[in-house]
Parts: structure tokens; sequence; C-alpha cells
């Protein structure tokens, strides 16, 4: 599994990507506030990895660059 994660004052974002029981790539998007027991999840599927590692640059770099989050 790889996995990042940014955050920015009490908000975080993960990005999580491993593959699923179908063998396809799955992008687990998993975000909240810091130490709320409620987070929102998301899942992308992709069958190629070159496309998932495409997905994860592009979120990484709006979340650094736009958003303000560190990457931790």
């Amino acid at each position: 599994m790889h996995c990042c994660r940014f955050e920015k004052n009490n908000r975080y974002y993960e990005l999580r990507l491993q593959r699923n029981l179908f063998n396809e790539w799955q992008l687990t998007r998993i975000y909240g506030g810091i130490g709320r027991k409620n987070a929102h999840m998301l899942h992308e599927i992709y069958m190629d990895l070159k496309e998932a590692q495409k997905r994860i640059n592009v979120l990484s770099i709006y979340r650094v660059e736009k958003r303000g989050y560190d990457m931790i």
C-alpha cells in the first residue's frame, strides 16, 4: 500500500493506493478534522498503476500549492 498524508491547521487529507479484491488499483481519499471521529472517504478505481500515480500527483500538487497543506 502506498500512502501520503497532508495536514493544515486542524484538518487532514490522506491518499492511499492499493489493490482491491478484483486486482484493480483503488485510490482512497480520506479527509476530515484531526481528532474527530467522523471522516469522509472517496474511492476511485484504476486499471493502470500509472494512471493512479498521475492522479495522486495531481491531487498532491493541488493540496500543497493551492490549498496550503503540508505533506507529512
